[in-house]
């Protein structure tokens, strides 16, 4: 396999430089700045199956690659093994360590960013929830004021109500009976669903945003997190266009 590309040489990137090289000797190299947060940034785009700029300024030599994001600037192939070290390039372990924090912070940070837009979603599940439900009691209300006298305020004591109504002997009876106690029961599942919404909306605020959840509860918090598109950009917001999201 090796001598279909015997004139291309390999191509490897490290967490410290983009190496270009062949069975003997390493013909040229690209070493990243000395700075965790420039390696951390690179480390990332590579994570994201990003092609860095150090590894762009190789693609005249057709290297061969063993990974599917470097495809375009060579061909995919076996790749000899590349024996350097960090040290010997004067990056040492320290720095490495303080590199893969910083990654691993932003990582973090994308996650909640993501589960942030997610939350905007739930949100609006649950308001749509609170409305369809507001439509099937009043719905149901007035269907079931038609066999009682006094109205029945609290909506799961309604549903409790309708399942012990019994209506008539007809058969027009049982089908009236029978949707009525059909619509309770999507009643009685709207309100879990609900619950277990407010539940999740709940724990993902506390998580993304204490401080906020702590000091408007967590039902504003999160409506104030979905009007501003996430918890980044209500982080950007100034305190009076806060106040007119509330």
């Amino acid at each position: 396999m090796r001598s279909l590309f015997k004139l291309m040489p390999y191509l490897k990137t490290t967490w410290f430089g983009t190496f270009l090289y062949d069975d003997e000797k390493i013909i040229d190299k690209r070493l990243f700045p000395k700075e965790a947060e420039k390696i951390a940034e690179r480390l990332h785009k590579i994570q994201k199956g990003e092609v860095l700029e150090e590894e762009k300024e190789f693609a005249d030599y057709r290297p061969v690659v063993d990974e599917p994001r470097l495809k375009n600037l060579g061909r995919m192939g076996t790749v000899k093994k590349l024996e350097v070290k960090g040290e010997d390039y004067g990056y040492d372990a320290s720095l490495l360590h303080e590199a893969t924090l910083l990654l691993s912070r932003k990582k973090i940070e994308e996650q909640q960013a993501d589960r942030s837009k997610r939350l905007g979603e739930a949100v609006e599940a649950l308001d749509d929830v609170i409305k369809i439900i507001n439509i099937l009691l009043e719905r149901l209300r007035g269907w079931y004021g038609y066999f009682s006298f006094g109205e029945v305020e609290d909506g799961k004591e309604l549903i409790e109500k309708i399942k012990h109504l019994r209506i008539g002997t007809e058969r027009v009876d049982e089908m009236e009976q029978e949707n009525m106690a059909n619509m309770a029961e999507i009643l009685a599942s709207l309100y879990s669903c609900r619950e277990k919404l407010e539940d999740y909306v709940e724990e993902v605020v506390k998580k993304i945003a204490p401080n906020v959840a702590a000091i408007t509860g967590p039902n504003i918090a999160a409506r104030l997190i979905s009007h501003a598109g996430g918890i980044e950009k209500l982080a950007m917001y100034p305190s009076g266009t806060i106040q007119l999201l509330g």
